[in-house]
């Protein structure tokens, strides 16, 4: 039961509403609904954005959307400059990216891992829009994942309450961590 406030106690009012966010960032924008177009704040049309991440230098933004493409944008003017078009069979949220660090190990730069929910793992190369590997992690729906520091190791996780812990450079599966609860075993719960 709710009680009421002590006396000389104001009331908080609190507003229930769905949280919807814009995306400030991009060439394809447009006025945000009910606005007489004239705003300074411009909203990108078309998909959910579930992940945003600055790259190693600062110099993009890579913006995961919720048909599975990813927006890179220019951090210095805001402008689209790469479009990486996830293309799946069917269609689901890219739910999390992180640009590979830029270590001495690694030639390549400007890659980009990410997971989405159909399971799958990809490594893009940003500045050329080529999707440079991927791995199938099905039926897991992927949500999360990182780099190690060193940008040697990645792992990733998801619906089947599993970490997988993969070597960067042959892109194979290392160790499986699962079974724990936290209490009696050691391992990885959600």
């Amino acid at each position: 039961a709710i009680s009421e406030p002590a006396e000389g106690v104001k009331k908080a009012s609190v507003s229930l509403r769905q949280f919807n966010p814009d995306l400030i960032l991009g060439d394809e924008v447009a006025p945000p609904a009910g606005s007489s177009g004239t705003d300074s704040r411009m909203a990108a049309v078309g998909h959910e954005v579930f992940c945003v991440r600055y790259s190693p230098d600062g110099q993009f933004i890579a913006a995961a959307r919720g048909d599975g493409d990813i927006d890179v944008y220019s951090s210095t003017t805001g402008n689209k400059v790469y479009a990486l078009a996830a293309k799946p069979v069917e269609p689901s949220p890219t739910c999390c990216i992180r640009f590979r660090p830029n270590t001495s190990s690694s030639k390549t730069r400007n890659v980009l891992l990410s997971v989405n929910a159909n399971g799958e793992v990809k490594h893009w190369h940003v500045t050329s829009m080529k999707c440079l590997h991927t791995i199938n992690e099905d039926p897991n729906q992927c949500y999360a994942l990182d780099y190690r520091r060193d940008g040697l190791k990645f792992a990733t996780a998801g619906q089947d309450y599993a970490v997988r812990y993969y070597d960067e450079a042959t892109k194979t599966l290392q160790t499986t961590l699962t079974g724990g609860d936290g209490r009696t075993k050691a391992g990885h719960s959600n």
